[in-house]
């Protein structure tokens, strides 16, 4: 078995900030109930219905992702460095929020994630906010390790 060490993974986590995250990116919310795994691709996501599109919605654009970090079970992640909110400006289109989405100025996916413990977050009607903060990480260490 190879073990990668921490610190080379928080290095490759700095690169995909810089080369990858942090390059015109958009945030987009879904409104679907699907599952989210590592299969997820970017046309289940764009399916027709899936966007949310409650009043007052635009994808959000340019999010700015920290420098790699260690968090609290000792797995490395890179966290945006603000917080998204999405607020209905009325309730003519409620909708629950399952899961958001990243993609790149050409539109690829570069990473998706459903809610904590499955729980939708609400667009309603004003006042509601769908608020997150966008977070990417690596599998958890020492999981990482390849086996050969």
């Amino acid at each position: 078995m190879i073990a990668i060490p921490i610190l080379q993974l928080l290095n490759v986590l700095n690169v995909a900030v810089a080369d990858w995250l942090n390059v015109a990116n958009e945030v987009h919310l879904g409104q679907t109930d699907i599952p989210i795994n590592r299969d997820t691709t970017i046309a289940e996501l764009e399916a027709v219905g899936n966007e949310a599109d409650f009043a007052g919605y635009a994808a959000k654009t340019d999010l700015v992702f920290s420098a790699a970090v260690v968090d609290n079970d000792g797995n490395p992640k890179v966290i945006a460095t603000e917080t998204c909110m999405f607020a209905p400006t009325d309730g003519t289109k409620p909708q629950q929020i399952f899961h958001y989405w990243v993609t790149n100025a050409a539109g690829d996916l570069l990473f998706c994630e459903r809610f904590p413990d499955d729980n939708p977050q609400f667009a309603n009607d004003v006042p509601d906010v769908v608020a997150f903060t966008p977070a990417f990480g690596l599998p958890e260490y020492p999981s990482a390790a390849i086996s050969g």
